[in-house]
């Protein structure tokens, strides 16, 4: 997001004032997060653990700041000697106690970072957080990560204040639609992401991670035309598909499945015609009206596709 950032051997060169830039980007993003009803003061879930290294943070800072937005805007660099402990969100790989080499048993882990390291850190955070999903029965933080350098990434935050809700993650062939038509219809072009779940801390329960996935969209991308006038009915059957209380959810995973396919060029096509029109065969031959109206909205989505890639 910062111009002229490159990575080098130990992680990313970039001039002072873009830095600055990308975190007052954070700041904006996190006040606009802050003001959605329902949102909890502190926008950076914190455990137990977490409230004192962020009070040191404060006082490194110098400042006085209730939101996390404030603690992004009021920053200004500060002395390299000051250091806090890590907050948890900083090391989500590691257990509160981990073993140690040349330990018996284990033992309290322990890391000082440099205080503008977790502010950058915080603006990362913010700029990464797509929102909250649901996994079975957990509730993660999701968060999209490019591959790469590139200022291209700079748009991903104007997209991110749009997003309102997360419907899930799961099956990833179904979010991958959700997202790639979301990200088509704000005009915005990302090839590849990583994206991760994280248990959020809370409690004494330290941040961890629950599982990461690299999202390809640069061949889905390729049919921006079919995300683009599909638009409400992809998004339809995807938001079935990773419903969990959806009944039909089974039928819309086959569909999303074999639509993702179709889309990366490595599905039949007539696969995904038969499975997309069957159901609402179906729902005619019972007279499931209920049933028979969502069917035939997935039937449409399948002349769609067919309309742009056959004729």
């Amino acid at each position: 997001m910062a111009k002229g950032a490159r990575r080098v051997e130990s992680g990313v060169d970039v001039k002072k004032e873009e830095l600055l830039n990308v975190i007052k980007l954070g700041a904006e993003l996190a006040e606009v997060r802050e003001s959605s009803p329902n949102r909890p003061v502190m926008l950076l879930p914190m455990s137990g653990n977490d409230k004192k290294p962020f009070q040191e943070l404060l006082k490194c800072l110098n400042v006085t700041a209730f939101t996390l937005s404030e603690v992004l805007r009021k920053y200004g660099d500060t002395r390299d000697e000051c250091e806090v402990s890590a907050l948890s969100f900083m090391k989500p790989e590691l257990y509160e106690y981990s073993r140690v080499p040349g330990y018996k048993g284990s033992r309290k882990e322990k890391i000082k970072v440099n205080a503008n390291y977790a502010v950058v850190s915080m603006a990362g955070w913010v700029l990464s957080r797509l929102g909250k999903a649901r996994i079975g029965r957990d509730s993660v933080g999701v968060h999209l990560f490019p591959l790469d350098v590139d200022s291209r990434y700079g748009v991903l935050p104007e997209f991110l204040k749009d997003v309102e809700k997360i419907p899930g993650i799961a099956p990833v062939t179904a979010f991958t639609l959700w997202l790639a038509s979301k990200l088509v219809r704000r005009g915005v072009a990302v090839e590849q992401l990583m994206m991760y779940a994280v248990h959020d801390a809370g409690g004494m329960s330290p941040a961890s991670i629950a599982g990461g996935w690299l999202i390809g969209l640069d061949r889905v991308l390729k049919n921006r035309s079919v995300l683009s006038e599909a638009g409400d009915l992809l998004e339809e059957v995807v938001l079935d598909a990773m419903s969990l209380e959806s009944k039909t959810r089974a039928f819309s995973i086959r569909v999303s499945n074999a639509l993702y396919d179709v889309l990366n060029g490595s599905g039949s096509l007539e696969e995904f015609l038969y499975f997309s029109n069957r159901g609402a065969l179906e729902a005619w031959r019972t007279n499931d009206k209920r049933l028979l109206e969502k069917y035939v909205r997935m039937a449409q989505l399948g002349w769609i596709v067919y309309r742009h890639l056959v004729l």
